[in-house]
């Protein structure tokens, strides 16, 4: 009878090693994060509207859905503005209640320009 109970206990424990070894051998068992391809990147971050930054703190996000201006017709604006200049980069922000686009040029200057109506609101000297 003792015997019968070491036989199973060895059984059981050489199962449980069996399946603890075979976790890393078999990709199918290990996690799918290891396996899965990386994430797609864009190439151009001018249209990530989707990145909605909250500078003024009050927790507001804003849809780029809910906006009267698509991040290229910003950009058109902030050129018109600044002529001879490129836009470089243009971010969808949300300061003290007014959501605007932020566009970046080429000749270092911040274009604010107003996402409902295209009206442009100003300009800073970006710092590096």
């Amino acid at each position: 009878m003792k015997i019968n109970i070491i036989i199973a206990i060895i059984v059981m424990l050489l199962g449980l090693l069996a399946n603890s070894l075979g976790a890393g051998v078999f990709p199918s068992q290990g996690p799918p994060s290891v396996y899965a391809a990386p994430p797609a990147q864009e190439d151009n971050d001018t249209n990530d509207a989707d990145d909605v930054k909250d500078d003024d703190g009050d927790g507001a996000n804003v849809s780029p859905d809910q906006t009267g201006l698509t991040p290229d017709e910003a950009k058109a604006a902030a050129e018109a503005a600044n002529p001879g200049a490129k836009a470089l980069d243009v971010d969808l922000e949300n300061e003290n209640g007014t959501i605007l686009y932020e566009v970046e040029l080429d000749n270092g200057l911040e274009v604010m320009v107003d996402a409902a109506n295209g009206n442009v609101l100003g300009n800073d000297q970006e710092n590096d």
